[in-house]
């Protein structure tokens, strides 16, 4: 990979820099396996060679940018504080961010942080794992990193480069070969913050064979004032004859921008959907990828969005269909009004040995505003 010139939002780049050496250097004694810090070193580099999407990056990232000015956005003095598990949030302070009448297992992450006292999954089956992904790098050192950086691609996508190199939290699930789990698990992601700063969240989800799951995410703000960046990444896999049902709930306040990488990885005869809902926004960039990559998988993706003012939302997916006997439906639509601006760009790849796949695609939106 030749390194292009980087783009013309350099002191995010410096903030950045100072900011992940600072954490590197904290590293050295909280037992970090040595693959895991290997493979940060590898992002971070990564990420400093590819630059920030702008107009001086290489052609394949500006062309997937085209219509997202991130530069923009970045020009923002964002810091990149090291959020901690010490909050002043109380159970209470979470009820106007949870579903009515769902009954499910809670996990709270504030500050792409993992609470456990403000968590609520005592009641999980036998053998299913629901905790910490900086814990879960401990206690389950092996199985996590069967999954952990092998799936979601990082060589071309600087600000998942990014989230990887960062000794980041979030949620690992793993829910065991046969186990059905009868309840959803709900994960509020809450930025609770004065400061405007970055937040990085990693989530790790692995359902195995013949196993069943639902999770639905809710990102949320307790705060109006403060400017955030949430640099979000995803890695999930299904098993053979897995089932996972995915749920996005984009919800972070005018205030907030984010960009979102998200990757899931089918095995033979796996269902997995995943429906994405952006609400309230100043900016908000998703990068999905899904790569059925077994035979006989059914994929769908489903998203609704909503804009308004001067917010941005782009879905920007990928369906990589690796496979033969496949099918996958993809579906969104849109709802923007004053000078709110809507980016869908679906890219499905049926690869040379895929034989007999049926991929659906299809894109609306409504604009309620001439500026829109």
């Amino acid at each position: 990979m030749q390194p292009p010139v980087l783009s013309t939002a350099p002191p995010f780049v410096e903030r950045a820099v100072e900011a992940y050496e600072k954490a590197y250097a904290l590293r050295g004694t909280n037992g970090t396996p040595d693959r895991v810090k290997a493979l940060r070193r590898h992002a971070f580099e990564t990420f400093k060679a590819l630059g920030l999407p702008g107009r001086r990056s290489v052609r394949a990232i500006r062309e997937a940018y085209k219509y997202t000015n991130v530069e923009r956005a970045l020009r923002h003095g964002y810091a990149f504080p090291h959020f901690t598990d010490d909050t002043r949030l109380v159970g209470a302070d979470l009820d106007p961010f949870r579903i009515p009448d769902l009954d499910a297992y809670t996990v709270v992450v504030i500050n792409g942080v993992y609470i456990e006292a403000l968590s609520d999954w005592d009641a999980l089956p036998d053998g299913v794992t629901l905790e910490g992904l900086r814990e879960a790098f401990h206690d389950y050192p092996d199985l996590v990193a069967e999954h952990y950086g092998k799936h979601l691609q990082i060589e071309d996508d600087a600000f998942a480069a990014l989230n990887t190199a960062f000794d980041q939290d979030g949620v690992f699930v793993h829910v065991p070969e046969g186990i059905e789990l009868e309840k959803p698990i709900h994960i509020i992601s809450v930025l609770n913050t004065d400061d405007d700063a970055v937040v990085q969240t990693r989530h790790l989800f692995v359902v195995e064979a013949q196993a069943n799951a639902t999770i639905i995410e809710s990102q949320v703000s307790t705060r109006s004032g403060a400017q955030t960046l949430g640099n979000y990444a995803v890695e999930a896999y299904v098993a053979e004859e897995g089932n996972l049902d995915h749920y996005l709930i984009q919800d972070e306040g005018d205030a907030a921008s984010q960009i979102r990488a998200s990757q899931f990885v089918q095995e033979t005869q796996s269902y997995c959907s995943t429906i994405t809902v952006t609400l309230a926004s100043r900016l908000v960039r998703n990068n999905l990828a899904l790569l059925p990559g077994a035979p006989f998988c059914d994929t769908h993706l489903l998203g609704l969005y909503v804009a308004q003012g001067n917010a941005q939302v782009d879905n920007h997916t990928t369906l990589d269909h690796a496979a033969e006997d496949c099918e996958s439906n993809e579906l969104y639509k849109g709802i923007l009004t004053d000078k709110a601006m809507g980016v869908f760009n679906g890219r499905v790849l049926v690869r040379r040995d895929s034989q007999r796949i049926n991929a659906y695609q299809q894109s609306a939106a409504v604009l309620l505003s001439d500026n829109a």
